[in-house]
């Protein structure tokens, strides 16, 4: 096969077009140009505090939506219906498919623009495995911990690059649709409540969770909340089940380590609220405390969660609220009072105390500011300074004179200490300013808490990695370090903020009294323990619930901390007595704070075991998704974009961002040659099915075509394929190796047949079979791209355009009613909405017909028969993404579907289930749907 041009068939969209590269069209790489760099941000005036480090821990609240439905509008699909069929197919009408997917697993934990959220349930006299509840893009993942602390390394060395402690398969919560941002622990330990990013609104859901292995007690909700199972977003009955209030009896495998996940109550926000940083139980949890930031300034506010439905009705009002002038970062419930706690933020720090009235039962929220000393300064590092100094308040010199606080936890000895952007660490005495260490951490002071230890007292982690280890004395006495640029972004030492140690001992009984639980934990966390000879259950049990540990109680020798990093790894640490500690890796992942994408991934050809991924961290990641661990990773030293394997599993491609070509051995090791040859971002690359040739997709317009042995040198590049306007998106080889379709970003397509000697026969493209379906427009999937316009005309008649357009988008906005209306009336979906597509025919299934699976914007996945190319085919609908789906796939075998989130950097593992498995049907909401009462509600 010698080289030569490409012949060129062009089938596109009326775009202008241009031969230079322009910014790039699709909205998932245009936050990629113009991002500022640090040098052009000034510094605050307010002490050393940098306005960069306060910004990173804001979340950026971009309401794509809005411009997704106006281009979904605009879009020219008219030329779609140029592309033909080929031949030989046979029409057929189309139906819903007969294969289902359920969420196996989930890699990565999300820690950007989030503090503290990674929950560590280990009592401290426990002999238990602990439980872990962490934030993994838009899920929330709870795990058993270990069962015992392997030997680790010494505190100084890195860990083994290819050795990843691993944990049982774990369920997940999935009843978030945006990232998750807070996380709060009722203090009885079985109660959550999680919290969602906007647009439209956050949403908070209370949740518990029990444990149901066969001698776990039960436990049910409170206040006669019957708890309803939430598997999935594609279970067709949740929305009615969650409206019905109709509960089936969970049904779960004879797993010691599975858990039941019941949604207890849902909060709606106000519109106006961006976004909620923290949120803390207080008055034994009975009353959930939320920090709701706005766009200036933020609010404070008091929910009865007992008394709200699980609806989510924006008709849920809170019992108390009270504003801050600036936004706020930690809401921190005191151990030592039901009624008090504190919030910190930009330039803030307030004490609250809640009074509810026995006979009015109205809250009323009282504020104190700091006390602070006269010359704004308090006493540094120990030392008395004015120690005569008269002490008043200054509430108008407190945005002036305290700093930017990120996070506090309380001591035993009745303390508050509180971390700054700038790294300081003050102690406060009640509402008064004791000891300020100055920069004890270099840079910001982002997660702490307190030890289960007598003369050890909490910990502190920061921007600098390091976790600083505290004695009673309130000095640090040694420090873990990890790696350089990782900073420690949740610290959890198991004891609920010191609920667990004793402190709270009228709190947790009360506690377990208002809740109606009788002192049982619903997760098996050991902390509460029946009598050898009681055998009465522990839910209908008079006894009084196990006394919480006193202080004057001998502890542990060791206390054991859970630990998240802003690589997206999490830790688990073991602490001494005398401050020794060791650390140990438990997972890593993707999902980095600094602006991480993940668009890499491809499963082996041969061993559906075997999984590879690749993200703008610079890692290339292979895992193994039987066992769901790492088996090795490597660092390229760029940010990467895409990779493949080829046809037999021997060599493996990564395409970078700046234009490089890795090609790797198997065990990703090993390096078999660098291809240089461009300087913009390599977006797919595809090797031939007869493993001759290798495609390379760029962003300078031009498929890039090279042999994979050379005569000279292999990957020899014999080929340059230029036709597009845009950079090109994707590609797809033909079976018999001779031909390639390619997209753009700009919404072209283009077939392109290789120069050969002999020339190939000549082909209609349309005849052509392909080895892989990447390409999003083609005909295949042609039928996905829809206004929604028909739909909407067969069901109400004729509607004007204005207000047409208004309710389809709020009806899309809407997860369930966007299922709904897919499931039966076919996708709506935009040329820029789909992000990547993925072509399998399903294991062991009765039917014979391939599958279709598409990647969105909005972090869908849907499931349509293949070929999808008559309007108004139906799909089934999950959302496992918190943002844009990077790339999907299914495995070697067909048996599971793996998909990547381009912004929230998790790696999603689902396994294909027959529909009747999962009783799939019409979603009873799609009833509702058409009527005048839900059109009027969105209009």
């Amino acid at each position: 096969m010698g080289a030569g041009l490409l012949r060129c068939l062009c089938c596109c969209s009326t775009v202008e077009r241009s031969r230079r590269r322009t910014v790039p069209t699709n909205p998932n790489d245009a936050h990629n140009d113009g991002i500022s760099s640090d040098d052009d941000l000034a510094t605050s005036p307010v002490g050393t505090e940098n306005l960069l480090d306060i910004e990173k821990e804001l979340p950026v609240v971009v309401d794509t939506s809005a411009w997704m439905d106006e281009l979904r509008e605009r879009s020219n699909i008219k030329f779609l219906q140029h592309i033909e069929a080929p031949a030989a197919h046979v029409h057929e009408p189309q139906t819903i498919p007969d294969t289902t997917l359920q969420l196996e697993n989930i890699y990565g934990y999300s820690s950007a623009a989030q503090r503290s959220n990674l929950v560590y349930l280990y009592p401290p006299t426990s002999t238990s495995r602990g439980t872990i509840i962490y934030p993994a893009g838009n899920h929330i993942v709870v795990t058993p911990g270990p069962s015992a602390i392997p030997p680790t390394e010494a505190v100084t060395d890195s860990p083994p690059l290819t050795t990843v402690s691993v944990t049982p398969p774990r369920p997940l919560f999935v009843a978030h649709i945006n990232a998750i941002t807070a996380l709060a622990v009722h203090p009885d330990g079985g109660i959550c409540a999680s919290v969602e990013l906007g647009p439209p609104s956050p949403v908070i859901r209370i949740w518990a969770v029990k444990n149901s292995g066969p001698n776990a007690p039960t436990a049910s909700s409170a206040t006669n909340t019957s708890p309803t199972k939430e598997l999935s977003h594609g279970s067709p009955a949740a929305a009615q089940r969650r409206k019905t209030k109709s509960h089936a009896a969970p049904s779960f495998p004879p797993n010691p380590d599975s858990v039941d996940i019941a949604t207890l109550a849902v909060v709606t926000l106000p519109k106006d609220v961006a976004h909620v940083p923290s949120m803390a139980f207080v008055k034994d949890g009975t009353i959930l405390a939320v920090a709701a930031n706005r766009a200036e300034n933020a609010e404070v506010l008091i929910y009865d969660w007992r008394k709200l439905d699980i609806c989510g009705s924006d008709t849920a009002h809170p019992v108390a609220r009270a504003m801050c002038s600036t936004q706020l970062f930690a809401i921190v419930g005191s151990p030592w009072s039901r009624r008090e706690f504190i919030t910190a933020g930009i330039n803030h720090l307030s004490f609250w105390t809640l009074d509810v009235p026995l006979l009015s039962g109205a809250c009323t929220l009282t504020k104190r500011d700091p006390v602070l000393k006269d010359d704004g300064t308090s006493p540094v590092n120990g030392t008395s300074g004015t120690s005569r100094a008269s002490i008043k308040r200054m509430s108008d010199l407190l945005g002036a004179l305290v700093p930017t606080i990120l996070c506090a936890t309380y001591t035993k000895h009745r303390v508050l200490a509180t971390g700054a952007v700038n790294g300081d660490i003050t102690f406060w005495k009640g509402d008064k300013a004791d000891v300020t260490c100055k920069a004890i951490h270099k840079g910001s002071v982002i997660s702490m808490t307190p030890l289960p230890l007598h003369s050890l007292s909490f910990l502190s982690g920061g921007s600098d990695s390091r976790i600083l280890i505290w004695n009673d004395s309130h000095q640090p006495v040694s420090e873990l370090k990890f790696d350089d640029a990782v900073a420690i972004r949740s610290l959890d030492a198991g004891v609920l903020g010191g609920s667990w140690l004793g402190w709270g001992d009228a709190l947790k009984r009360r506690a377990s009294r208002a809740f109606g639980l009788g002192g049982v934990v619903p997760i098996d966390t050991g902390r509460f323990k029946k009598d050898e000879g009681n055998t009465e259950s522990p839910r209908r049990s008079s006894r009084r619930p196990s006394k919480p540990l006193a202080k004057n109680k001998v502890l542990n020798a060791d206390a054991r901390v859970c630990v998240g990093t802003g690589d997206g790894s999490i830790w688990y640490v073991e602490i001494k007595v005398d401050g020794r500690a060791t650390k140990t890796l438990v997972q890593e992942s993707h999902a980095a704070t600094t602006n991480s994408q993940l668009w890499g991934l491809a499963p082996h050809p041969r061993n559906p075991a075997l999984l590879l991924t690749a993200g703008s961290d610079g890692f290339v990641r292979l895992w193994n998704t039987e066992s769901h661990s790492l088996m090795s990773k490597r660092q390229l030293g760029s940010k990467l974009r895409c990779c493949n394997w080829d046809a037999v599993g021997k060599h493996i491609a990564v395409g970078t961002d700046d234009g490089t070509v890795h090609i790797l051995t198997p065990e990703i090791q090993g390096t078999v040659a660098v291809i240089s040859q461009r300087r913009d971002t390599i977006h797919d690359v595809k090797y031939s099915p007869n493993n001759k040739h290798l495609a390379v997709a760029t962003h300078e317009s031009v498929i890039d075509v090279y042999l994979v042995d050379g005569a000279d040198q292999p990957y020899q590049r014999i080929m340059c394929c230029r036709g597009h306007s845009s950079y090109v998106l994707a590609v797809d080889w033909s079976r018999d190796s001779l031909r390639l379709q390619s997209n753009s970003g700009n919404s072209e397509i283009m077939f392109w047949t290789m120069t050969t000697h002999p020339p190939p026969p000549p082909m209609l493209f349309a005849d052509v079979e392909w080895a892989t379906t990447t390409c999003p427009l083609s005909w295949a999937s042609k039928g996905c791209y829809n206004h929604g316009v028909k739909a909407i005309n067969e069901r109400l008649g004729g509607m004007e355009p204005a207000m047409r357009n208004n309710w389809l988008r709020k009806l899309l906005a809407s997860h369930e009613h966007r299922a709904a209306l897919f499931e039966t009336n076919g996708c709506v979906l935009g040329l820029r909405d789909v992000t990547c597509t993925a072509r399998g025919i399903p294991a062991d299934r009765s039917s014979p017909h391939p599958l279709l699976l598409l990647g969105t914007h909005r972090g869908d996945i849907h499931m349509l028969r293949y070929p999808a190319f008559q309007e108004g085919a139906p799909a089934y609908t999950w959302t496992p993404h918190a943002g844009p789906v990077g790339r999907i796939a299914f495995s070697c075998d067909a048996r599971h579907v793996y998909s990547v989130g381009a912004r929230d950097g998790c790696l999603v593992q689902h396994k294909m289930l027959d529909a009747a498995v999962e009783m799939r049907s019409v979603r009873p909401i799609e009833a509702e749907l058409w009527n005048t009462k839900s059109l009027a509600n969105l209009l």
